[in-house]
């Protein structure tokens, strides 16, 4: 109780005394992998993308409010809109009392500007085709997935996977992607769809397109690509929509991920993390593709951020409340 209490204080000596006190207890009995092994591979480059929403999205966004409901109805709800608002369609909930035209929104499910989320991985997608790398993209929900995988066959060779899938269909997708040449390749797969034995080191671009409250699945995730037999740098982009909720709840996940690792990590795996940390600052100027996007007058990009310190998430929750 007395360790919590200073883990729960924002003064940074509480804090540092309450780990100290913590790994005092449990050193003789826990004990951590840094995971030094993966220092080998070319890198992991890890962004955090803040989008603006489209007017459409704002204006469902506020509708849905008067709904009053449940807790986690709401976020589902809100997380789907933020993709893309069409979404709001895949969700079995009374909309008599809503402002909304479900014909436009149906026509609107075909129009990826409509969302800027959507937007980004399609120009994400045709930017990957000059320089033939593979696209996995990952949402804790199946509706986003599917909306995804027909915007995107049209023009790619996309693969799927869900916790549906058989454990030989799953071995039969991650070879035919791994080992696909030419061309733009992309895989859509759900979070809980890619647990450990998931190799798909033939991807290089990671996308979330939204977020898990347990930050070790999203890291799980991307550690498909970012493994043992990986020869590309590996680019991550957590996808965050403008406005409070999603800037408030990423801030709230790498806080859980800062504690844990904190609490688990041995002191000379704290220096190296932040010896790390300050050695690639230019994350954007470095990653051609992102920097490319960035100048497009058509995105919906307000800021890229490097995730790495505390400090960042912070003014990440700050930028999006202006």
């Amino acid at each position: 109780e007395e360790i919590g209490s200073k883990l729960d204080k924002s003064n940074e000596e509480e804090f540092r005394s309450g780990i100290k006190k913590y790994r005092s207890i449990t050193a003789s009995f826990v004990h951590s992998y840094d995971g030094d092994i993966l220092n080998i591979l070319p890198g992991l480059k890890e962004s955090v993308v803040l989008l603006q929403t489209t007017h459409v999205q704002e204006n469902i966004l506020n509708e849905v409010k008067k709904l009053q409901l449940r807790a986690m109805i709401a976020e589902y709800l809100d997380t789907l809109i933020n993709i893309h608002p069409s979404l709001l369609l895949e969700v079995r909930i009374s909309r008599d009392s809503l402002s909304i035209d479900v014909g436009k929104l149906q026509e609107m499910r075909k129009d990826p500007t409509g969302g800027g989320k959507v937007q980004f991985i399609l120009d994400m997608a045709y930017h990957c085709q000059s320089t033939k790398e593979k696209l996995l993209i990952f949402s804790q929900y199946i509706a986003p997935l599917k909306l995804m995988k027909e915007l995107l066959e049209e023009k790619f060779k996309v693969f799927f996977i869900t916790g549906k899938s058989l454990m030989l269909e799953r071995q039969e997708i991650m070879d035919s992607f791994n080992g696909a040449k030419g061309g733009t390749h992309i895989l859509l797969a759900s979070l809980t769809a890619c647990g450990e034995g998931i190799n798909l080191t033939g991807a290089s671009r990671v996308i979330f397109l939204d977020m898990h409250w347990n930050p070790s699945r999203m890291k799980q995730a991307s550690s498909r690509a970012f493994r043992i037999g990986q020869k590309n740098i590996v680019y991550t982009y957590w996808l965050i929509a403008s406005g409070e909720k999603e800037a408030n709840k990423y801030t709230r996940i790498e806080k859980k991920a800062s504690l844990s690792r904190s609490i688990v990590a041995s002191k000379t795996h704290d220096c190296v993390c932040k010896q790390e940390s300050s050695n690639t600052p230019n994350v954007i100027r470095e990653d051609v593709i992102l920097h490319q996007l960035m100048k497009n007058n058509d995105m919906k990009i307000i800021d890229v951020i490097q995730r790495s310190t505390l400090e960042e998430e912070d003014n990440l929750s700050a930028l999006l409340r202006q």
